[in-house]
């Protein structure tokens, strides 16, 4: 296995004090660096600019993992009340900002404090920035981009996103989401298959398996016909003729069954379980999917349902005769493109923009989605005494609680020190295994179920390389890897916009997007207990081992194309999402109907506190955390907008009347991670 070599090194930050990671200076051609968008801000700590371990750090969750694991308690009573506010939101991700924003457009004169126990704001729409020389690299470090947002931010987020000046159908140009650079280079997908799974090590191009959401739906350009493919892969003989009679669904393993018994049988086995227990495939066909579905889900094909997985694209609906009635939204399959430079970082950044004078530098920069890309936020500025809305980062809140009078008082820790704040209303917008812990009056029904919301951990590692040569050598742009440690390696987004231009030469830097979900498969268990013990695994995991494994899977799979980790790699990012994905209800585990009747009593407003996160409405998508903000913000004030049905719950309907998933008039509304 190559190691990096003596000298070359990637000195790691101290994680403590948030000194950068170092990375190696020069790289880009004169002409590049002259044309290129400012450089990164010269402040000692500017959050999106660090390398090393981000997302969750362990500073993050340090005074509430006291509170879970050590029982520690704090004497609220006994601090003193040192601001007011109309509004106070706990959680600055994207359902806290949309809260803020949206009390703040109804109540102009609004007096708002958000919390948050991050030292970046934007909660998984996180931005990471990058250097190579003077080149200036953006990418996203969790929430990625918008899902069909003509029809899923539409209504009152439509609204909000034309009021921040963003116009998603901008990405659909080819000048700002390029399309065609990585076809017009003759890159396809291919999978990646180890030698300790499948007895030997290759890398197959071509891969034709359309899966979840992707930006060339719905071509799939380079893709090569499954039969071909195959016989490329290294699997049994078995395994190949079982695979390609079920793509080519000529036969139906459940033909005695009627189709209402097909989904029923379907609902309650896992798609691994439909492989070898159905169709009677071997085991190394079932690893062939293993894992493709972790960087959407959270979970490898033995957690998730069989029918959900063919809602995705993976085979088996056409071999049943049932595709009418398993078959996702049509939205869902459309071009993926809707994605600025850093994900949905920009849209978190557009709503502090707006609300916070100043806190973007300089006074020409505008309000356009363009000016967002590349401009610099001034964190000096989010909470300054006397400005409307302040926004206080690493800030713990231990305690939300109605006052006998017309108020919220509201407990902080920042810095070792009890913090009180009062304020007339609340929202608590952080996860919702949180809110019990912090809000005492949170009923006993409703914390039942917001522990059920077991969040997936995951991890969306940016790693900076010298230039991407080697996958134009091996003809690769995007890599499933469904038995590995990172179960996805591949390029960036290309997308250029305002002045920030992405690197269209794979003689220039490019920035790549790891995915690694912890958990233990294959061991019998479900959704709820792979998440926990992938949570317990990640957070026991050094820096130095996640390091490891990201410069060895590189290695094994690109160093065919020329590519070597030590010469290579100039800058790790690793964004640790200990809690990730929301949990997404299913058949396989729940009484999806019955959790679906009870959503209510998670997000009913308490005195005058409401409830909003993406957890509430147990969808893992950044419309949804959004969604949930507008009506949180409805019940506070009394005039909260209908809430639409999640995708999942449209699906389950669609099911129980075997017709098409979409309701009346269009498609179903909520998702986008």
């Amino acid at each position: 296995m190559p190691h990096a070599k003596s000298g070359t090194e990637i000195a790691r930050r101290d994680f403590l004090n948030g000194a950068a990671l170092t990375i190696a200076a020069g790289l880009a051609p004169i002409d590049q660096l002259a044309a290129a968008p400012p450089t990164l801000p010269t402040t000692s700590v500017y959050p999106p600019a660090l390398d090393g371990l981000r997302g969750t750090t362990d500073a993050a969750f340090k005074v509430m993992h006291s509170i879970v694991f050590e029982g520690k308690r704090f004497d609220v009573d006994g601090a003193a009340t040192e601001e007011s506010y109309d509004l106070v939101v706990v959680g600055a991700g994207l359902a806290g900002l949309t809260a803020a924003w949206s009390f703040r457009e109804r109540r102009p004169n609004a007096r708002v404090l958000i919390l948050d126990n991050n030292d970046d704001f934007g909660g998984h729409a996180r931005r990471t920035e990058h250097k190579a020389g003077k080149r200036l690299l953006l990418s996203y470090g969790g929430s990625e981009s918008m899902v069909a947002p003509s029809v899923k931010f539409s209504g009152e987020l439509a609204r909000i996103l034309k009021e921040l000046r963003i116009e998603p159908t901008r990405f659909e140009d080819e000048s700002v989401f390029h399309r065609k650079l990585y076809p017009g280079l003759k890159l396809s997908k291919a999978t990646f298959f180890d030698r300790e799974t499948f007895g030997r090590e290759k890398l197959v191009t071509g891969d034709p398996l359309m899966l979840g959401f992707d930006e060339f739906a719905p071509d799939n350009p380079g893709a090569r016909p499954i039969a071909a493919f195959l016989a490329d892969c290294p699997l049994s003989d078995i395994a190949r003729a079982g695979l390609a009679e079920l793509f080519e669904g000529s036969r139906d393993y459940l033909g005695n069954m009627t189709p209402e018994a097909k989904l029923e049988r379907l609902e309650k086995v896992s798609y691994r379980q439909f492989l070898t227990e159905i169709c009677k495939l071997p085991e190394d066909a079932a690893n062939f999917f293993q894992g493709r579905s972790c960087d959407s889900w959270g979970f490898g094909i033995d957690a998730l349902g069989a029918i959900e997985m063919m809602g995705d694209g993976y085979p088996g609906a056409k071999a049943l005769r049932i595709e009418d009635k398993a078959a996702g939204h049509a939205e869902d399959k459309a071009a993926y493109v809707h994605h600025f430079p850093d994900g949905n970082a920009s849209i978190a950044r557009a709503l502090v923009r707006d609300m916070i004078r100043g806190s973007v530098k300089g006074v020409l920069t505008g309000r356009s989605m363009e000016s967002l890309v590349t401009a610099e936020m001034d964190y000096g500025r989010l909470d300054r005494a006397g400005q409307p809305v302040r926004l206080r980062l690493e800030s713990t809140v231990v305690s939300v609680r109605n006052t006998a009078a017309d108020g919220v008082d509201i407990a902080y820790v920042k810095d070792g020190k009890l913090s009180r704040v009062h304020a007339r209303h609340a929202v608590i917008a952080t996860y919702a295994g949180v809110i019990p812990r912090i809000c005492p009056e949170y009923s006993k029904e409703a914390a039942d179920l917001a522990r059920q919301n077991v969040k997936a951990p995951l991890v969306y590692t940016k790693v900076v390389v010298r230039n991407w040569e080697s996958f134009v050598r091996l003809g690769v742009h995007k890599i499933s890897a469904p038995t590995s440690f990172h179960t996805l390696v591949k390029l960036d987004y290309p997308v250029s916009l305002g002045r920030y231009n992405f690197p269209k030469s794979p003689k220039e830097p490019m920035v790549l997007h790891l995915v690694h979900v912890p958990g233990e498969p294959l061991q019998g268990l479900g959704m709820r207990e792979q998440a926990r013990a992938g949570r317990t695994r990640l957070l026991g995991m050094p820096f130095a081992d996640m390091e490891t494994a990201i410069r060895q899977d590189l290695d094994r799979m690109l160093s065919p194309g020329g590519f070597d980790a030590g010469r290579d790699i100039l800058g790790i990012t690793v964004n640790r999402w200990s809690h990730g994905y929301s949990y997404t209800p299913t058949g396989l585990y729940d009484d999806v109907e019955a959790m679906q009747n009870s959503q209510d009593v998670m997000r009913a407003k308490i005195g005058n506190i409401a409830f909003a996160n993406s957890d509430t409405a147990w969808d893992a998508y950044a419309h949804s955390a959004m969604s949930e903000a507008v009506r949180a913000v409805g019940d506070l004030t009394g005039d909260p907008p209908p809430s639409p049905k999640p995708r999942w719950y449209q699906r389950f309907l669609a099911r129980l009347s075997g017709g098409s998933s979409s309701p009346p008039g269009g498609s179903a509304t909520p998702a986008g991670k």
